[in-house]
C-alpha cells in the first residue's frame, strides 16, 4: 500500500471517529500511525530527518522504502480504534540536514547504525532512578532493565517470532533493513518492546518496586504483565473476551487487585492478567473514567488526577494484610461504598443533631477570666489555628459576656491544638452523672471475636451540636488582643462533654450486635467473616444516618488483634500494650509516699494480669500508712523488683466463655487473699484473671478455717459477673470446706457467709497445696522465705562458729567431753549436712545467730502482723529452732517500733495532781472559751468564761466568734474595768491565747501569761468545771430554740456567785462584798435584811475590811484543806515512773480515726519538771514539745543493735529490766509526805 493511500485511509476513519478532530491535531495522530506502522529501522531514519508538512513525510517515506525496496504497504484494519488509543506526545526531532534523502543504498547500512547508537544513548540516559540496572544493556537479549546474568530471555523478536532476543539482536536481519507487514502491528499498544512518551513509572508496594506503565485511553480495561505478578495469588478466573484493534483475542489468565501510585493517585484496581504483556502495566480507559485522570502531553507527569472529595484508600484504612484477596477485595469494596462516611481532609466534619449538649450552671452570673499571655513564637500559630476553625465553622465571633483563656497544646503527631481552660466554668456546671462503660466488660465481649475492626471519629466532640443558649458560654480568648469567639459545636474540656458524647454513642448503636463504643473509639469485632462484613455495613449505615465522618488513618479493619484502650485484645486472650508498660519499667527508686502511691497506682492498672499482687506490693502499702516513717530497706527494694519483673513477663489472660464452666481457685495466707478464675480450652486451663486483697487487722486474726471461707467468699464477690446465674467449681487446699454446705449449727460470720452463697450453684473441691497456683504463692513456710534451700541453709550454718564446732562435735565418734560445745545437745542431729533440732512436732532447723533476727521478723512482722509474743513464739518453734528463743523473741518485741506506736498499753500514766494557788482575790484568773452552742439571736455563738481562783467568781460573756480580739476586749471589758488588773492569768494553748494581740497586751499590762500542756485540760481544771456547770444551767432555761441562751446567762450566773462552794465554805459574793446578796428568794420570803445608816464611813469601811479579811483567811485554810482532801484521793491513783533525761518515751496522740497509730515517737527527755517534760523527736532533732507527764509512756531501751540509733542515750539503770518487770513496778514516791 503506498503510503500516501495509508495516509488518506487513515485521515478518513480519524474524521469519522472524531469528526470535530482540528486540523494540527489530525495531522499529528496520521503523522504518529504513518512511523508507528513502518518497521523500526526505516522509522527511525524518517524521525531524524528535517520534514515539515505531512506530504513532504510522505514523499521523504517513499524514497526511503524505495531504497529498501519495500515500497508497498499492506492495508490496516480497526484503524478507528488504533486512533482512539494513540494521544502520544510527538517525538522531539533532530534536525540533520536534508542531504540524507538524497542517500544510496550505500549509506543506509552506515546510518542505520548511528541511528542504533543513538537509540542506545537515549535509553542509557533514560534509566530508572528505582532501578540502577535499568540503564545497562543485556548483552544477551539486548533489552534493558536487567543483567546478562539475569536474563531469563522472555522477550520475543517482532522478525523472527522467536523468544530470547529483540529486534536488534536478530541473527536473520544480515545488517539490511527488515520488510514490514501491517499484520505485525497491534493498534491496541500490546506488543511494543520499547518505552515511548505516554508511559510513566507506577509503584506497586506489594511488589516493592517501580514498573513502566503504559496510559492508553483506548483501553477500555487495566492490563498488568503476567510476568510481574506471576508469584501472586491470581483472584479469579475470568471469563472475559479482550480483542485487539484489529479483531485478535487475548486471553486473560485472571485478575488480580493490586494498590499502586500513578503520579498523584493512590488507591488499589483489579487488572487483567495478561502473558507476553510488551509493558509492565497499562493503564485503561476504567481507572482514568474512575478517578478523573486528565491527559497533559506538555506535562512532566503524562497524566494526572483530580482527587474527589470523599476518595479514601486501602493504605489510609488500614484493611489487615493476612485477609485473601477475595476477602480484602469484598471489603474494600464495602467500604468504597460509604467513602462519604469519611473524612476528606481534616477540615471534613459531620454534624449531628441527634444529641444537643447543652450546659446547666448555678448560676447565669458570667464568668470571664482574663486570657493568658501567648509567645511571640506561637502568636502566629495561634492565628492560624483560630482561622481553620472559622473556616470549618468549628467557631464563630463572639459578644458573649462569658470568657476563658485559651492555649496550645502539642500532640502525639507533633501537630498543634487549641485548648481552652474551661475549669471555671465546669465548677458551676450541673454535671451529668450518664456513666461511660466498664472497661473490663467491654473486653469479655471480645471472646471468640476473629475479626476485629475499630473505627475513630474525626474530631467526634466538634461533630455534635451544641445548644444556642449554652454557645456564649463557650466563648474564649486565644490571647490578648487576639479577639474573642465562642463554639458553634462542643469544645474539648467541657466536664459534661464525655457524658454527652456516650449518649451519642449509645443511640448510634442501639439495636445493633456485635459492635460498642468507648467515647469515639467504635469497636466491630464477628466470629465469622461473612458476620464481620455484615457487622460493619450495619454500623457505616448508621454513621450516615447520623451524618457523622470518620478519620480514615485512624481506622483499622478486619484485624486478628488489635490495640484498645491501652491493652492489645484478641479472641484469644488479652494482654497490656507494652509500650504503656515501659515507662513502669524505667520507675526510678521512690524516694517518698508519693512517688510509692504514683507507682503503685500505675501498676494496679495491670493487677489482673499479676497473681498475688497484693501479697507482692504488701511492704510498699504498709509504708504508706500514716504511721509509718519514711525508711526505704530491703524488703521494699525487693517489692519494688519484683512487682517490675512481674510485668515485664506479664502473661496474656484468656477472655471469658458463657458456653464454657468456669473454676475458681482461692487460697489464704496471713496476709491476704488471693483467686484465679480459670477456664479450660482444648485440654488447657487458661487463667481469665487474678484478683488479690490484703487482710485488715482483724481478718488477720480469723481462725486458718475462717480465712479459707473468707477467701471462698471474697473471690466469688470479685468475680460474680462471671459466676452468677451459672454452676462452676471452687477448688481450695483446705480439705473441711469441702462440707461447707452441710456444716451443722452455723453461727455468727459462718452463718452469714452461708448464706450469701446460698445464692450461687459452685462445687467445692479439694486441692493438694502443692498444687494450688494461688498457694503456691500466697502459703510459705517462714524459715523458707529466707533460707530458700538446703544448700543455702547449710552454708549460712557453716558462717556460725558455735555451729561448726556442734556439727564436728556430734560427727566424732570419740567425743572428748572437754571439747563439748557451749550448744546444748540434746535433740540436736545432723541430717544432710545440716543441724537440727528434733522435737515432738518434727524436725527443725537449727538457725544461725546472724540470721535469728531476719526470721523473727518475717515471723513477727510479716506472717502475724505485730501479734505478741506468745503467737510469735508459737510460730517459730514451729518452723525453726534457737536457744534462748523465749529471751529474743521477748526482747525484739519490746524494740518493735509499730509495736509500741500502735498497741494499746495495760496501764494509764498518772502524775500526782497539783493545784494553782491564790492568796487573795482577784490576783490569778482562768480564762477558756465554750462552745460552739445553738447561734442566738444576737448572733452569739461562744461563751468566754473568766473565774478567780481565790474566791471562784465567775464572769462569762457571748461572743460571736473565737478570736485574739475577742478574748482581748473581754478580759479589759469584763475583767481590768471591774477588778483591776490581775497579777496572772492562765489559759490553754489556743491560737486566741498564743497570739501575738493577747501577748502583747498582758505584757503592757505587767500580767503573766501561763498555759497548760497541750491535750491536758485537767491544767485547767476551775474553768472546765465552770463551764460544765454553765452548760448545765443553761439547759433549764434555754426555749424550745435554744437561741435565746444569751439573755439567759445573766440569771446564770447569778446562780453562781451566790451559791454555796465547797472549797471556800463561802459564796463568791459574800468573798467579794462581805455579805449574802439579795436574792429572789429573799422578796418571796419578805426576809428584807434591816437598813442600817453607819454613822460614820471610816468605821463601816473598817469594819467591812475587817469582816473581809476574816472571811478571806477563813477561805483561804477551807480551801486548802480542800486541796489537800482531793490531792490525797486522787494520788491513790497515780501511775507510771519518773522520766530521767535522756530516757525514751513515746508521746499518747489525739487519734484522728480508729485506725491511726495511738502513740507518737520515739522522743528524749531533755529536760524533767515533773509533771511537765520538755522532749524531742529522736528521728526529727528540730520537733520539740511540752507536755504533761499523763500522756507520756516508758520507750523502748536498747538492747544492743546498730550503734547509731543509742548515740546521745542515757540509760537510768545500768542494768536494764525486762519489760513484765518493769509494769510489775510500784509506782516511785514523787514527794515526801
Amino acid at each position: 500500500m503506498d503510503p500516501g493511500d495509508f495516509v488518506r485511509e487513515i485521515s478518513r476513519l480519524l474524521s469519522l471517529a472524531r469528526p470535530g478532530i482540528s486540523k494540527e491535531d489530525l495531522d499529528f495522530f496520521v503523522r504518529q500511525k504513518l512511523l508507528s506502522a513502518l518497521p523500526e529501522n526505516i522509522a527511525a531514519i524518517i524521525r531524524i530527518c528535517d520534514f515539515g508538512s505531512t506530504s513532504e513525510l510522505v514523499d521523504k517515506t517513499r524514497i526511503i522504502l524505495s531504497a529498501n525496496q519495500g515500497n508497498h504497504l499492506q492495508p490496516f484494519t480497526s484503524v478507528i480504534k488504533a486512533a482512539e488509543s494513540l494521544k502520544t506526545e510527538a517525538p522531539k526531532e533532530v534536525m540533520l540536514s536534508k542531504k540524507v534523502t538524497d542517500c544510496d543504498k550505500n549509506d543506509l547500512g552506515n546510518l542505520l547504525h548511528r541511528i542504533e547508537n543513538l537509540e542506545i544513548q537515549a535509553r542509557t540516559n533514560t534509566g530508572s532512578p528505582f532501578n540502577p540496572n535499568s540503564r545497562k544493556e543485556c548483552k544477551k537479549c539486548g533489552s534493558f532493565g536487567h543483567l546478562t546474568s539475569d536474563c531469563l530471555g522472555l522477550v520475543i523478536c517482532k522478525n523472527c517470532k522467536k523468544r530470547g532476543h529483540t529486534v536488534r539482536k536478530c541473527p536473520y536481519i544480515n545488517n539490511k533493513c527488515r520488510e514490514y507487514s501491517f499484520d505485525n502491528y497491534l493498534t491496541s499498544s500490546l506488543n511494543r518492546d520499547h518505552q515511548i512518551n505516554s508511559t510513566q513509572q507506577i509503584y506497586v508496594p506489594c511488589l516493592r518496586g517501580n514498573f513502566n506503565a503504559l496510559i492508553d485511553t483506548g483501553a477500555t480495561v487495566s492490563l498488568v504483565s503476567h510476568d510481574i505478578v506471576k508469584n501472586l495469588p491470581i483472584l479469579s478466573k475470568i471469563t472475559i473476551n479482550l480483542n485487539t484493534a484489529n479483531k485478535s483475542h487475548i486471553k486473560s489468565l485472571g485478575s488480580v487487585n493490586l494498590p499502586f501510585e500513578l503520579s498523584n493517585l493512590n488507591t488499589s484496581w483489579d487488572f487483567h492478567v495478561i502473558e507476553n504483556l510488551a509493558f509492565d502495566f497499562i493503564v485503561g480507559l476504567d481507572i482514568l473514567a474512575k478517578h478523573n485522570g486528565n491527559i497533559s502531553i506538555n506535562s512532566k507527569n503524562f497524566v494526572t488526577f483530580e482527587q474527589s472529595v470523599n476518595s479514601i484508600t486501602v493504605e489510609k484504612l488500614n484493611v489487615s494484610d493476612r485477609l485473601p484477596y477475595s476477602s480484602k477485595n469484598e471489603l474494600v469494596d464495602l467500604l468504597r461504598e460509604f467513602e462519604d462516611v469519611f473524612a476528606a481532609n481534616s477540615t471534613d466534619l459531620g454534624h449531628t443533631n441527634k444529641v444537643v449538649h447543652d450546659i446547666v450552671t448555678k448560676s447565669d452570673q458570667p464568668i470571664k477570666v482574663r486570657p493568658y499571655r501567648i509567645s511571640i513564637h506561637q502568636e502566629k500559630e495561634m492565628i492560624k489555628l483560630i482561622d481553620d476553625m472559622l473556616k470549618s465553622n468549628v467557631i464563630r465571633h463572639s459578644s458573649s459576656a462569658w470568657s476563658a483563656p485559651a492555649i496550645i497544646v502539642k500532640k502525639k503527631d507533633g501537630s498543634n491544638r487549641l485548648c481552652v481552660d474551661y475549669r471555671k466554668l465546669n465548677e458551676i456546671t450541673v454535671k451529668d452523672e450518664y456513666s461511660l462503660p466498664n472497661i473490663e466488660s467491654m473486653f469479655d465481649k471480645f471472646s471468640n471475636a476473629q475479626y476485629i475492626s475499630t473505627l475513630d471519629l474525626q474530631s467526634g466532640y466538634w461533630q455534635v451540636a451544641l445548644s444556642d443558649e449554652s454557645k456564649p458560654k463557650t466563648a474564649f480568648s486565644p490571647g490578648p488582643g487576639l479577639g474573642l469567639y465562642e463554639y458553634n459545636v462542643v469544645p474539648f474540656g467541657l466536664c459534661n462533654a464525655p457524658a454527652t458524647f456516650q449518649r451519642l454513642m449509645h443511640k448510634l448503636l442501639k439495636g445493633l450486635d456485635n459492635c460498642m463504643a468507648y467515647l469515639d473509639d467504635i469497636v466491630i469485632f464477628s466470629e465469622s467473616f461473612e458476620g464481620h462484613i455484615s457487622d460493619i455495613k450495619k454500623v457505616m449505615e448508621r454513621l450516615r444516618m447520623f451524618n457523622l465522618k470518620l478519620k480514615p488513618s485512624k481506622c483499622e479493619f478486619a484485624k486478628k488483634e488489635l490495640k484498645f484502650l491501652g491493652f492489645i485484645v484478641s479472641g484469644n486472650g488479652l494482654r497490656p500494650d507494652m509500650s504503656n508498660i515501659e515507662p513502669i519499667l524505667s520507675w526510678p527508686t521512690p524516694s517518698c509516699k508519693k512517688d510509692i502511691k504514683s507507682f503503685l497506682g500505675a501498676c494496679n492498672y495491670y493487677s489482673k494480669f499479676i497473681k498475688n499482687f497484693a501479697n507482692l506490693a504488701y511492704p510498699l502499702y504498709r509504708l504508706l500508712r500514716t504511721d509509718r516513717v519514711w525508711k526505704w530497706d530491703d524488703e521494699c527494694q525487693k517489692s519494688f523488683s519484683s512487682l517490675k519483673s512481674h510485668l515485664k513477663h506479664i502473661p496474656s489472660i484468656g477472655l471469658p466463655d458463657p458456653s464454657r464452666p468456669f473454676q475458681i481457685y482461692t487460697d489464704a495466707s496471713d496476709v491476704a487473699l488471693g483467686a484465679v478464675l480459670t477456664q479450660r480450652l482444648g485440654g488447657v486451663e487458661r487463667p481469665i484473671g487474678f484478683a488479690s486483697q490484703l487482710l485488715n487487722t482483724t481478718q488477720r486474726r480469723y481462725s486458718t478455717i475462717d480465712r479459707e471461707c473468707l477467701a471462698i467468699l471474697w473471690g466469688i464477690r470479685k468475680f460474680r459477673h462471671y459466676l452468677y446465674g451459672s454452676h462452676f467449681t471452687v477448688m481450695t487446699d483446705h480439705n473441711p470446706l469441702k462440707y461447707l454446705k452441710s456444716m451443722k449449727d452455723p453461727h455468727g460470720r459462718r452463718a452469714r457467709w452461708i448464706m450469701e452463697l446460698e445464692e450461687y450453684s459452685f462445687t467445692i473441691n479439694h486441692i493438694p497445696g502443692r498444687k494450688n497456683v494461688v498457694a503456691d504463692a500466697l502459703s510459705r513456710n517462714i524459715a523458707s522465705t529466707f533460707i530458700s534451700s538446703k544448700t543455702s541453709l547449710s552454708e549460712e550454718q557453716a558462717k556460725d562458729p558455735d555451729i561448726v564446732k556442734t556439727i564436728d562435735y556430734i560427727s566424732k565418734k570419740n567425743r572428748n567431753p572437754d571439747d563439748s560445745p557451749k550448744i546444748g545437745m540434746s535433740n540436736l542431729l545432723i541430717i544432710d549436712g545440716i543441724l537440727v533440732h528434733q522435737s515432738r512436732s518434727g524436725f527443725r532447723p537449727f538457725i544461725p545467730c546472724h540470721q535469728r533476727h531476719e526470721i523473727f521478723d518475717i515471723a513477727h512482722k510479716t506472717s502475724l502482723s505485730h501479734l505478741g509474743v506468745k503467737k510469735t513464739l508459737h510460730l517459730l518453734r514451729e518452723t525453726s529452732f534457737w536457744p534462748n528463743m523465749r529471751e529474743d523473741v521477748d526482747k525484739w518485741i519490746d524494740e518493735c517500733h509499730s509495736c509500741a506506736i500502735n498497741k494499746h498499753k495495760n496501764y494509764t500514766p498518772r502524775a500526782p495532781l497539783n493545784h494553782i494557788v491564790a492568796s487573795k482575790p482577784f490576783s490569778a484568773w482562768e480564762v477558756d472559751f465554750t462552745g460552739p452552742l445553738p447561734v442566738s439571736k444576737k448572733g452569739n455563738k461562744y461563751l468566754i468564761v473568766f473565774i478567780d481562783i481565790f474566791t471562784k467568781w465567775i464572769e462569762a460573756v457571748p461572743v460571736p466568734a473565737i478570736t485574739a480580739e475577742t478574748a482581748s476586749k473581754a478580759l479589759i471589758s469584763n475583767i481590768v474595768s471591774r477588778f483591776g488588773i490581775p497579777d496572772s492569768i492562765h489559759s490553754d494553748q489556743g491560737p486566741q491565747f498564743e497570739s501575738k494581740l493577747f501577748a502583747q497586751m498582758c505584757s503592757h499590762l505587767n500580767i503573766k501569761k501561763t498555759r497548760t500542756t497541750p491535750y491536758h485540760p485537767m491544767c485547767n481544771g476551775s474553768v472546765e468545771r465552770a463551764n460544765k456547770t454553765i452548760k448545765q444551767q443553761l439547759r433549764h432555761l434555754v426555749n424550745e430554740f435554744q437561741n435565746d441562751w444569751d439573755e439567759c446567762i445573766d440569771l446564770v450566773l447569778l446562780s453562781l456567785r451566790s451559791s454555796f462552794n465547797e472549797s471556800t465554805k463561802f459564796s463568791p459574793s459574800e468573798l467579794v462584798y462581805g455579805k449574802r446578796i439579795r436574792l429572789p428568794i429573799d422578796l418571796s420570803l419578805e426576809r428584807d435584811p434591816p437598813i442600817s445608816i453607819p454613822p460614820d464611813y471610816h468605821v463601816h469601811v473598817q469594819n467591812l475590811n475587817e469582816k473581809l479579811n476574816k472571811l478571806h483567811k477563813t477561805a483561804f485554810i477551807n480551801n486548802s484543806n480542800a486541796n489537800q482532801r482531793n490531792k490525797r484521793y486522787y494520788d491513790t491513783k497515780v501511775k507510771g515512773l519518773l522520766f530521767n533525761v535522756g530516757e525514751k518515751v513515746f508521746l499518747k496522740k489525739v487519734q484522728t480515726n480508729k485506725l491511726c497509730p495511738l502513740f507518737d515517737g520515739p522522743y528524749i527527755v531533755e529536760k524533767a519538771d515533773h509533771p511537765t517534760y520538755l522532749i524531742r523527736h529522736s528521728l526529727n532533732q528540730q520537733i520539740t514539745k511540752r507536755t504533761h507527764f499523763n500522756n507520756l509512756y516508758s520507750g523502748i531501751r536498747v538492747y544492743g543493735g546498730n550503734p547509731k540509733t543509742e548515740e546521745g542515750l542515757a540509760l537510768s539503770n545500768d542494768h536494764p529490766l525486762r519489760r513484765s518487770e518493769r509494769l510489775k513496778l510500784k509506782p516511785r514516791v514523787f514527794y515526801p509526805k
